[in-house]
């Protein structure tokens, strides 16, 4: 059985991307048994591949690809980004998705043949036994000219935190909490 430090090491060097280990019971740690988190951004779970490619079937075959690769490595659980900059990616009837944007717009030929992504990477995520967990990016502010911006961030500059970039929206008022909740709420109504 390989030790914890050494599939840490496989785990950053097979996969890339960011991997997080969580805390452990005292069990665990003793077994040295210890799950695998691995964190992607959307365009990382295949979109760079699918960017090549108009054929939703052979877009399948991409995303079942990367999560083989990463079960096939040890990985136990995949956390991948359907959420950021109030806009999504995925099903959802309060948020809309993420449209003109080269590293996003890979997946809109699959939804224009009435294929979901999302749910396709969570069911073959679940086919392989691995947990999906759904990430959102609360407050990523790369730059203005870079990240698209959802119609809330757009209709709503009054909630923005103030300084560039004009993505990053201040939490502390009930109407910006509101409207992740109610997409929280949608997505988990979405997706199983």
């Amino acid at each position: 059985m390989k030790s914890f430090r050494q599939w840490k090491y496989l785990s950053l060097l097979l996969l890339g991307g960011m991997v997080a280990m969580p805390i452990m019971t005292q069990a665990q740690e003793a077994k040295e048994e210890r799950p695998i988190l691995v964190n992607f951004d959307e365009e990382a779970w295949g979109g760079h591949e699918c960017m090549d490619t108009t054929d939703p079937e052979e877009m399948k075959k991409i995303l079942a690809a990367f999560v083989d690769k990463r079960a096939d490595a040890g990985v136990d659980t995949i956390s991948a980004c359907l959420w950021a900059w109030f806009t999504c990616h995925g099903h959802s009837q309060v948020c809309e998705r993420i449209v003109g944007h080269p590293w996003h717009d890979c997946w809109e030929h699959l939804y224009k043949v009435g294929r979901d992504p999302v749910q396709m990477f969570i069911t073959h995520c679940h086919r392989r036994g691995l947990t999906f967990m759904a990430g959102l990016r609360m407050n990523d502010g790369h730059s203005d000219d870079w990240c698209p911006r959802g119609q809330f961030i757009v209709e709503n500059p009054q909630w923005q935190l103030t300084g560039p970039p004009s993505t990053t929206m201040n939490y502390s008022y009930e109407p910006v909490r509101q409207q992740i909740l109610a997409y929280l709420e949608d997505m988990l109504a979405t997706y199983n």
